[in-house]
């Protein structure tokens, strides 16, 4: 079962839904613009990251941090306030997320940002047996609202265009 964490207006989370049904995965849709989002979830997520590190699913490029003292307020905070303040903040989220719990409903593999080849990967059988997998697609690269789709142009053949690496 897999937990699709959406903004509404969101390409990347519209794309993501859309590959999930297209792929017959069974998922549960949770739109945070209306419904908050559950504290466990968020632990859950912190389980799967890298180091167990919660940053990895706030998109600190977001209009919510107007400077950088606001970024280094809250990554001086420990993971538990993080926490915290992300049941209060939804909008400083990397959308779309995807939990996959497995048995027991324990925390499996999460996915932040949608990329195409990468869902494509994930949601293989070569990778269904994975204990864990993590993978943060939007953080290789910068935006402002809640994923890349949102502000890159589309050509005539749906290529993504426009898009700035971090160094």
């Amino acid at each position: 079962m897999v937990k699709l964490f959406v903004k509404s207006n969101c390409l990347g989370s519209e794309k993501a839904e859309n590959f999930l049904k297209k792929n017959d995965v069974r998922f549960e849709r949770i739109n945070l613009s209306y419904a908050p989002i559950d504290e466990e979830d968020l632990f859950s997520m912190q389980k799967v990251a890298d180091d167990n590190n919660i940053y990895d699913i706030i998109n600190f490029n977001s209009n919510f941090f107007q400077n950088e003292d606001q970024v280094n307020e809250l990554k001086s905070k420990r993971p538990r306030d993080v926490i915290t303040f992300i049941l209060s903040n939804v909008d400083v989220l990397s959308f779309p997320i995807a939990l996959q719990l497995g048995d027991n409903n324990e925390p499996k593999k999460l996915f932040i940002g949608y990329n195409d080849g990468e869902y494509k990967k994930i949601f293989s059988d070569e990778y269904s047996s994975l204990e864990r997998y993590y993978s943060n697609i939007s953080k290789s690269y910068i935006f402002g609202q809640c994923c890349f789709y949102d502000e890159v142009e589309l050509d005539d053949t749906n290529i993504l265009v426009n898009l700035s690496k971090n160094k």
